[in-house]
């Protein structure tokens, strides 16, 4: 129940969190006629949507606190003056929001707010524009914050009357409010252009998602057929959009207003069952649409830039692994100018034998124009072992370890990562997965002995292993890895600044950690 309860992520917490305190204490708690609000239903859903009130802010708080912390901190984010700029407008926000989740901020201090809050827009806005991304994601987060500081606009304006224009544009923060409300729907609507990866734009018509966005659009339009006055109402107090009328002259607005609706919810559906990336721009898209666009409580302003920022860093996550493959393949940043030669590969070899204290080691160095192959071959607390590694043009291709004799055209128990920190992932074995298994992790075993085996190992596991295990109790065992960053696990910058230094302690600590589970199923 320990290792459940430490794997549920904040971010999903967030986000369920939000959807409830939308459905019941903005939607459920709104729209319920006056002759219901004295039964025992209306007082329990009030109650929960209270809950559920203070819970999401205090959970959007913690979330953009520490992804503002981060930010911060790390300087390969974002540089010096990017930085600076952020520490500068959280300082200005963040206390002003933290008072404003317990007690209802003064007059005189509730404008700041505001103000803060779309200085941290454009803050974390133009220092994302710094950092290399697809056009397109960019284009949508530009996009996104434009009705964010529209509505700012029109809220300060209305708070501060000095700042509000007067004659002719008396009206005109009215007019940039009801533009923003239109950005947000258009935007809803072109959502998937913006962040749907296109080499992957099949997603849209992927069964759960599309059944997903089918069933709250008609959810919706059955609502505005039938019951339109609760329909406009629940928009209205929950995400501040106003329905048009279903009239003649409505009808094309009302239709664009639930075709945004299933093509925000296809995207977001569609990025959250995908790879880590997709699923971070998802979580951040869902966050900004269930904050609605009141942007008045302390917990909404948190929440949309909460989400604000995971986007960002589901956006940088895509990019990263999108130029790391290409780096390394291509021979891009990642690969030194100057390689190792063949004696420095061999040397590295030999003092891996030597960390791992491999008998009767031989370390080989097979080269074929850009094509190089290095081979350690030797016994390891009595198993045979074998460390083969291919490199092209200095760059690893793929790490193999093998302990005992595998019999490789015989089914094995398989281990592999759910989600790959590092490398290329590598197909896995046959056979049914094992329920319950830890989370990290996929095992499929038809012996179904290796489970009790494999767990006092999971620490060390994730920690060391980013590719494939394959186990053949008794006989034999074999790890592959292709890295998908240059050099990783072979340290190639370091193998070219100083050879005779260079750190082998992530291979060593591999090859024991293959040798440790190795004698726990008894390979000779």
């Amino acid at each position: 129940m320990n290792l459940v309860a430490s794997r549920i992520s904040l971010v999903l917490t967030l986000c369920v969190a939000a959807s409830f305190e939308l459905l019941l204490n903005r939607v459920g708690v709104h729209v319920a006629s006056a002759s219901s609000r004295t039964t025992a239903l209306y007082l329990a859903v009030d109650r929960a949507g209270l809950f559920f009130f203070y819970f999401t802010g205090l959970l959007a708080f913690i979330v953009f606190a520490w992804g503002l912390v981060v930010l911060i901190s790390d300087g390969k984010i974002l540089p010096l003056a990017g930085r600076l700029a952020a520490m500068l407008a959280g300082a200005a926000f963040l206390p002003l929001a933290a008072t404003g989740l317990v007690f209802r901020l003064p007059p005189s201090l509730a404008p700041w707010l505001n103000v803060s809050f779309g200085l941290m827009v454009l803050v974390l806005v133009v220092t994302f524009g710094t950092r290399p991304a697809a056009l397109r994601h960019k284009l949508g987060v530009f996009y996104l914050a434009a009705p964010l500081l529209l509505h700012c606009y029109w809220l300060v304006a209305r708070q501060l009357s000095g700042i509000a224009p007067e004659g002719l544009n008396a009206d005109l923060p009215s007019r940039l409010l009801e533009v923003g409300q239109h950005l947000v729907v258009v935007g809803a609507f072109a959502s998937f252009l913006f962040f749907i990866p296109f080499p992957r734009l099949s997603a849209l018509l992927e069964p759960i998602p599309l059944a997903i966005a089918s069933l709250l659009t008609g959810a919706m339009g059955f609502l505005v057929a039938f019951h339109h006055s609760i329909a406009a109402r629940a928009s209205f107090v929950g995400l501040s959009i106003t329905l048009p009328q279903p009239t003649a002259e409505g009808f094309f607005s009302l239709a664009l207003h639930l075709a945004a609706l299933f093509f925000l919810s296809l995207t977001v559906t569609s990025l959250l069952i995908r790879g880590r990336a997709e699923r971070a721009m998802g979580f951040g898209l869902l966050m900004v649409a269930v904050s609605g666009f009141h942007l008045e409580l302390p917990y909404q302003l948190l929440l949309t830039l909460a989400g604000m920022m995971q986007l960002m860093r589901g956006v940088m996550l895509a990019q990263q692994a999108e130029a790391e493959p290409r780096g390394a393949a291509d021979g891009g940043t990642h690969e030194p100018t100057t390689l190792p030669k063949a004696e420095v590969w061999q040397r590295f070899m030999e003092r891996v034998a030597e960390g791992c204290g491999v008998e009767e080691a031989e370390a080989v160095n097979l080269l074929r124009g850009e094509h190089q192959v290095l081979r350690l071959r030797g016994r390891l607390s009595g198993m045979a072992l074998g460390i083969r590694v291919q490199l092209q043009r200095g760059c690893v291709r793929q790490l193999e370890v093998d302990l005992g004799q595998p019999p490789k055209e015989e089914p094995a128990v398989t281990l592999l990562r759910r989600e790959g920190r590092r490398g290329d992932r590598v197909a896995d074995g046959r056979g049914s997965r094992v329920r319950g298994f830890d989370s990290r992790f996929v095992l499929r075993d038809a012996t179904g002995e290796l489970s009790d085996v494999l767990t006092p190992h999971l620490e060390r596991l994730e920690v060391s292993m980013h590719g494939w295990l394959g186990i053949w109790p008794v006989e034999g065992l074999q790890y592959v890895m292709r890295p998908g960053v240059t050099g990783w696990p072979l340290p190639l910058s370091e193998l070219v600044d100083d050879p005779e230094h260079a750190s082998t302690e992530q291979l060593i600590s591999l090859v024991a950690l293959l040798a440790d589970i190795g004698g726990d199923v008894d390979i000779r």
